[in-house]
């Protein structure tokens, strides 16, 4: 692992540089929509957080996932914002 071997500040700038992206089941669209379906209310809050975070509107945020359904967009924003905030409280 790169902590054991390269030591903490290292592990800090490999994990900081990483691309986050929707784990692999969330990616395909019918299940990014299943999720938006299930969690509608908590999604909702979260897009409208992560609006409020960024002062930009969601559709801006996920400017790269326009080939989606509205749902699965929102699910996947939320869902990879949400990865990068856990992955930077861990510093």
């Amino acid at each position: 692992m790169i902590f054991d071997e390269y030591g903490k500040s290292v592990f800090q700038t490999w994990i900081a540089n990483l691309n986050y992206q929707v784990p692999e089941p969330f990616r395909k669209e019918e299940k990014a929509e299943q999720i938006y379906e299930s969690f509608t209310e908590w999604m909702e809050d979260e897009v409208i957080k992560l609006e409020n975070e960024t002062g930009l509107p969601w559709e801006e945020q996920a400017e790269d996932l326009a080939n989606l359904s509205i749902k699965a967009r929102k699910a996947q924003l939320v869902l990879r914002h949400r990865i990068s905030d856990i992955v930077l409280e861990l510093f």
